[in-house]
């Protein structure tokens, strides 16, 4: 039988990313109902992918009986709230991340999850599922050599520059002024529980960037080493978009870098391991052009050679493969890779950083 899923937050995520994985994945799930603040993106939708159900008000869908499952891609304010209301009403959850803003709120969305175990709640840490970073954390398990040092970054500008050549983004102009402040207060509401009272603009800044894009680098990296015992060094510039932190593990220290405003279009995102006198590359391509072959490098130093094999390459798509693994998980009762718990110590790293750049 077919898991009828809903969709809340119908903007760039669900519109480039998550309806054509869907599309894909017709044998598994039926889209029967779509909310969104703008009424106007909800008719585009509904219209133009003949869903059933539309909804003006996300509450409505959490509590409706036409779904059994939702994908929530709503504002990151809205994400506790929206969170606990789908669990409450029997709905089982995929949250795009981030999960929260604030650590309160993600304990407050841990806790019910908690108490319906039956039901699945997932976060969409979307690297994670992809093929080739699979591959990486079997070859690591395999031979678990000490790491000696580690790379990863997120350099990214691409989507606006992808977007408008290959598919536009319907956009509703018509979300009240009302709901557009209430969204702002939350927003800041949550950002004082996270970083203190009245942080400064480059502070929130850094902090959104890092718990909102630079999470699906740094998750992906804790899940192959683990967390790092603290943040060494943490620098931020251009009000926030453009950070730099150096991580310090027990026995080796690894680099992070992001990067949001450079003026060439251009998706580089990737993951360097270094152990003795082998090194692992995984360099991502972009979500936004779907099925791009992506491979897994392997450079090993044997005397005067360097001997370089490739792993690959996967032409699946990331976002199916989270989506098969939420259908996996709600078919079989099995727990996710990525339970709302797993998001704890990404939003404590993202912190961290956010902090340490101000120091």
């Amino acid at each position: 039988m077919k898991i009828k899923i809903g969709l809340v937050g119908l903007g760039e995520a669900v519109q480039a990313l998550h309806m054509p994985a869907l599309e894909q994945l017709r044998d598994r799930y039926e889209v029967t109902a779509v909310a969104d603040a703008s009424r106007g993106t909800t008719d585009y939708i509904a219209e133009t992918f003949h869903i059933p159900h539309r909804f003006y008000d996300a509450d409505e869908l959490l509590c409706s009986d036409t779904v059994d499952a939702v994908i929530l891609c709503s504002p990151d304010a809205y994400h506790a709230q929206q969170v606990q209301t789908a669990l409450q009403n029997g709905k089982h959850v995929f949250l795009e991340k981030p999960a929260a803003l604030c650590l309160e709120d993600l304990e407050d969305m841990i806790d019910v999850a908690e108490k319906h175990r039956d039901l699945t709640a997932m976060v969409g840490y979307v690297r994670r599922y992809a093929d080739p970073f699979r591959k990486l954390k079997q070859l690591l398990a395999e031979d678990p050599r000490p790491v000696e040092y580690l790379r990863c970054r997120t350099l990214v500008c691409e989507a606006p520059f992808y977007l408008k050549q290959t598919r536009g983004i319907f956009r509703g102009k018509d979300i009240s002024p009302e709901m557009i402040s209430e969204g702002k207060q939350l927003r800041t509401e949550q950002m004082k529980k996270a970083l203190g009272e009245n942080p400064s603009d480059a502070l929130q800044n850094t902090y959104t960037y890092v718990n909102c894009s630079g999470v699906h680098i740094l998750s992906a990296v804790r899940d192959l080493v683990g967390s790092p015992k603290r943040v060494a060094r943490s620098f931020a510039t251009n009000e926030g978009k453009r950070i730099a932190a150096l991580l310090e593990y027990d026995n080796f220290m690894g680099v992070f870098e992001y990067v949001n405003d450079q003026s060439v279009a251009a998706f580089d995102e990737a993951i360097e391991i270094f152990q003795g006198n082998r090194k692992f590359l995984l360099k991502f391509e972009s979500p936004y052009i779907r099925n791009l072959p992506v491979t897994l490098e392997m450079t090993e130093t044997i005397g005067l050679e360097n001997k370089k094999t490739i792993f690959g390459p996967w032409y699946t798509d990331n976002f199916r493969n989270e989506l098969i693994e939420f259908a996996n998980c709600i078919t079989n009762k099995t727990s996710p890779m990525t339970p709302l718990a797993d998001a704890r110590a990404d939003l404590l790293l993202a912190q961290e950083i956010a902090q340490k750049s101000i120091d």
